[in-house]
């Protein structure tokens, strides 16, 4: 549904529209969207949502997309024209092929191609019948088969998809099928797509589908009067498919119904002093309970069309709530029930009356019309019989019957100076015997028996303590066992002695190290093993030994196992026997079962400016925390669940510690600076919208690319990075920073993100409400770029969006150019081996040309010195040669010579006497003792060696099986003997050398035609 922006001639009612006397009802908390956030005008003319889920704004001055977040802003340049035609925004519509189409005041029409971001112009030609009827365009509506309808104030026209020029319908007074008027100020199109279309003389009229005949309707106020203009302002279909609500300024609204053709009227009363202002309507919308919303000169009407009856919502001043502006021109109300209301002032209003979660009981708003005395609220408990106790500041203390609205105040006349006053309260408690025990700021403690009506009251004075030792209350507790303990601010821990009436207490004593940690106390609590808690305010947690009267310490620490902060504001402990610890800056801790370890609860939020101001458990096991940051609610394994603030109606974030309440039907109370809030944790509905997950900017070195922009010779962004699959970069792009938005409305600042750079971060990194990323000096190749978004109340979006990314590499870290250098290094290598090689061989060449000739100089030299050692070597050997032979053969003739003086001798021993013949026989047996064979062999064999060094040696290794004797003849041949020397110098006979050199050829394998003598000269 489009809404008509034409109804400039009513503004001047807003001039005189500065009273406002009517109501603002509490479910309706509005958050304003300005300039602050960076809309470019405050006068906001249309609103729509797109189909992927961003909200646009037509303004005055400029087309704005919007994504919870961030503002992006179109404007109309004249030296552009691929720019918006004019700034002057007054109708928006999307086709189903996702352009943007913009209709301006008196510059025709705009179509913004989302993924090129760029405009094309449509304007009137006058010799062109399928140009636009007019430049000054009024509405906008796309019909059910995808085709575009505008109005303009010089007539109606279509475009059709998938065609760029118009067909233009005009009025004809001689066909009644024409339209009635040319000045078209409002388009719908109902379920069934029967176009609907409202004129500035209040004429409304129809074209059913498929067909080109229009019709109107007859009804009084639809006709044109003499009285003046009376403008169709906005048209909008029942969902139902039932009824048409129209809008005629300043008649009021109209319901026609097209089943019966019947007209109701809806008019402010007559006697309303503003009654023409709030019949003076510019939009409608219907919410998703059937209320008609109508944005009229003094506010915005909520009609109930079963009842006719009105609220009224205008500005308040005293209501940081209320709507900002009484001209409300344009109104949207989204598909998940959000209501957009644009001013002609001050930008747009946000309302979702489904995320008002929490009531909220103070001075201006009430339960049944209860209301508080004062808004602060310090201290809360209840009694047996149901009924909340409530301490306020400047108020005193109030009983509170929820169910029956019954209520009663303690407070004193503050007008005379002797009375004590108790309307400063602090901390208020109910026993077990139904006594109300009220604690104040400086008035000591109050003590009210419901039996007796009586007020007793302690009080620390000058001279008597034991009635209190200090006035300042700062806690209340009643243990299991009746006693009644109470902590001071300055004063300690006070006991309650029944039987005197009296007080014992406990204070921190320097020199005493198990005496309590701090003077100033904030909660106590005894668990379910009976051992009492003290928070104090600023040295952390005490454990007190009741039996022995003294104190364990747990202050905050930086090692582990430790409290985060010396503030404990709450302490809690759940069904499970676990104790959680609310602290003042630190916030929360949690103490197992087994009273063992501590350890800081991580929440996803800055806990180290978080405060806990109490803790209270459901029936189903969460944990619902008042916090600095708001209402939290929290799984003790899944973690946060929920963030609740000002628009869930929330009080102002400041609650106060230990102001919290859980009664005995399950309603939640937490007190704080705005009042009280109080909830049921089972009616907390849950914003079940997935939100769509977009990236909406790229910023490269802490520039924001621009679509189509040329940067360093090429284009970063094609198109729009939310259409992108593939984003190519530089290895020169050193910081990336990705925008992204997680487009659910609710409380968009409570959203949280996840993300994960595949192929750089091994795991999801969650960074709660943040929504961008930076990348820094990437190294070059493929990455995947995963965003993850949820809604406020963390309903995750886990498909989310995923965008590949290539940082391309500088040319020397390129494929190609590795290639290439690898092949240039191997072809300079291969030349420098060449060139080496040829130098070599040159060298070579002349070396060899060298080494020859000095070979050959050398060779002669060679042959010269080893012709004349040869010579002098064979004369020598020659010589060596003759001596053994001359040796040898003056052996043999020794032989000779002694074998003939033995055979003399013997012959002549026959010839001697006998007496002779015995020295003759001593003579032979001298010779044959002293001139053995033996002893000149052994000789032989010295002399041998000399001139043939290692002939034994060499034929006993080649021939290991030749005797001793064989090896002797072999020795004697090697001389070149003949057989007959060789016998002769071995003494023994010729055939004996023959034999043995038989003997030698067979063992040496020696064949019949080869020299024996000649084979032993190798050795």
């Amino acid at each position: 549904m489009v809404r008509s922006t034409h109804i400039l001639i009513f503004i001047v009612f807003a001039m005189i529209s500065n009273l406002w006397a009517t109501s603002d009802p509490q479910q309706y908390r509005f958050r304003n969207i300005n300039r602050d956030q960076g809309l470019s005008s405050g006068e906001v003319l249309d609103i729509m949502k797109d189909s992927k889920g961003f909200m646009w704004f037509g303004t005055m001055s400029g087309l704005n997309r919007w994504d919870g977040r961030n503002m992006r802003a179109y404007y109309h340049h004249p030296m552009d024209s691929s720019s918006i035609s004019d700034s002057r925004i007054s109708a928006l519509a999307e086709t189903p092929d996702g352009s943007i189409w913009v209709g301006t005041y008196d510059n025709g029409l705009s179509r913004l191609d989302p993924q090129r971001e760029v405009f094309k112009r449509y304007l009137h030609n006058p010799d062109d019948s399928t140009s636009l009827p007019g430049n000054d365009v009024t509405a906008l509506q796309v019909d059910l088969q995808g085709r575009l309808w505008i109005g303009t104030q010089d007539g109606l026209c279509r475009l059709d998809s998938g065609f760029d020029s118009f067909i233009s319908f005009h009025h004809d007074s001689t066909k009644n099928s024409s339209i009635p008027n040319d000045w078209i100020t409002a388009l719908e199109v109902d379920s069934e797509g029967t176009m609907w279309f409202g004129t500035h003389t209040s004429q409304i009229f129809y074209l059913e589908p498929n067909t080109e005949d229009f019709n109107s309707l007859e009804f009084k106020w639809f006709k044109p009067t003499g009285f003046g203009t009376n403008l169709v302002s906005d048209l909008c279909a029942d969902p139902k498919g039932e009824y048409i609500w129209a809008s005629i300024a300043p008649l009021g609204t109209f319901r026609y119904s097209k089943l019966t053709g019947e007209v109701t009227t809806y008019r402010t009363a007559t006697d309303d002093p503003y009654m023409i202002n709030k019949n003076a309507i510019f939009s409608l919308d219907i919410a998703q309970d059937g209320t008609i919303w109508l944005g009229n000169l003094n506010g915005v009407s909520l009609l109930n069309p079963e009842t006719g009856q009105y609220e009224f919502l205008v500005p308040d001043d005293s209501n940081p709530n209320s709507i900002n502006s009484p001209v409300v021109s344009s109104i949207l109300i989204d598909p998940e029930g959000i209501i957009w209301l644009g001013s002609r002032s001050v930008g747009i209003d946000v309302c979702n009356p489904q995320q008002l979660r929490f009531d909220l009981l103070n001075t201006s708003h009430g339960f049944q019309d209860q209301f508080l005395p004062a808004n602060p609220v310090l201290g809360l408990d209840t009694d047996e019989s149901g009924r909340i106790w409530i301490s306020t500041v400047g108020g005193g203390f109030i009983r509170m019957n929820f169910l029956t609205g019954d209520s009663r105040h303690f407070q004193t006349d503050d007008s005379s100076p002797a009375i004590w006053s108790m309307n400063y309260g602090n901390k208020i408690m109910v026993d077990h015997l139904q006594r109300v025990w009220m604690g104040t700021f400086s008035a000591g403690l109050f003590r009210w028996d419901p039996e007796t009506e009586s007020m007793d009251h302690y009080r620390k004075t000058r001279r008597y303590d034991k009635k209190l030792n200090n006035n300042d209350i700062y806690a209340l507790y009643e243990t299991k066992d009746g006693t009644v303990w109470v902590g001071t601010e300055g004063g300690g821990l006070n006991h309650y002695l029944p039987e005197t009436d009296e007080f014992e207490y406990f204070k921190h004593d320097v020199g005493n190290p198990q005496s309590l940690c701090d003077d100033n106390i904030r909660t106590i609590l005894e668990d379910s093993r009976g051992e009492l808690w003290i928070g104090t305010g600023n040295a952390g947690l005490d454990r007190m030994n009741r039996s022995a009267n003294t104190f364990e310490h747990f202050p905050k620490n930086t090692q582990t196992n430790f409290i985060s902060s010396f503030s404990v504001l709450t302490l809690h402990e759940d069904s499970r026997s676990v104790l959680w610890i609310g602290t003042g800056g630190g916030g929360l801790c949690r103490l197992d079962s087994a009273r063992e370890t501590f350890d800081l609860v991580n929440l996803g939020l800055d806990s180290g400016q978080m405060k806990i101001y109490g803790i209270l458990e459901d029936d189903n096991g969460l944990l619902w925390l008042s916090t600095s940051l708001g209402i939290l609610k929290f799984h003790t394994e899944e973690g946060l669940l929920g963030t609740y603030q000002a628009s869930d109606g929330v009080q102002n974030q400041e609650f106060y510690y230990d102001s919290r309440l859980k009664d005995q039907n399950g309603y939640m109370y937490f007190g704080g600076v705005g009042g009280l809030n109080r909830f049921h944790p089972d009616s907390i509905g849950v914003n079940n919208h997935i939100p769509p997950i977009e990236l909406t900017n790229l910023w490269v070195n802490h520039e924001r690319a621009e679509v189509g922009e040329e940067v360093d010779g090429r284009i970063i962004l094609p198109k729009s990075i939310e259409y992108m699959d593939t984003l190519r970069l530089s290895y020169r792009d050193k910081v990336l920073r990705f925008d992204f938005a997680a487009l659910d409305y609710w409380n968009p600042n409570l959203n949280q993100y996840q993300y994960m750079l595949e192929n750089f971060d091994p795991e999801w990194v969650n960074i709660g409400n943040v929504n961008s990323v930076t990348y820094t000096s990437l190294d070059p190749g493929w990455y995947s770029l995963r965003i993850q978004g949820s809604n406020n109340d963390r309903i995750w979006n886990k498909v989310g969006v995923q965008l590949a990314i290539y940082i391309k590499p500088p040319f020397w870290q390129s494929t190609g150019f590795r290639v290439f250098m690898v092949l240039f290094i191997l072809s300079v290598f291969l030349l420098i081996m060449w060139l080496r090689n040829w130098r070599l061989r040159v060298q070579n060449q002349k070396l060899e040309a060298l080494v020859r000739q000095r070979t050959a100089e050398l060779k002669v030299e060679m042959e010269e010195r080893s012709r004349v050692e040869l010579e002098k070597t064979e004369q020598q050997i020659e010589h060596l040669r003759r001596e053994l032979l001359t040796k040898t053969l003056h052996l043999s003739e020794k032989q000779s010579i002694m074998d003939n003086i033995q055979d003399n001798l013997q012959s002549l021993s026959s010839e001697v006497p006998p007496d002779s013949r015995g020295s003759i026989r001593k003579l032979l047996r001298y010779l044959k003792s002293h001139m053995t064979v033996k002893q000149d062999w052994q000789d032989f064999e010295l002399w041998f060696t000399e001139v043939h060094s290692g002939f034994y040696e060499d034929l006993r290794t080649h021939h290991p099986n030749l005797s001793e004797n064989e090896l002797k003849v072999c020795a004697l041949l090697r001389l070149n003997l003949v057989t007959k020397d060789v016998a002769k110098v071995m003494n023994i006979q010729t055939t004996s050398i023959n034999i043995y050199r038989h003997r030698i050829r067979k063992k040496i394998n020696l064949q019949s035609e080869e020299n024996l003598t000649t084979y032993l000269s190798q050795f």
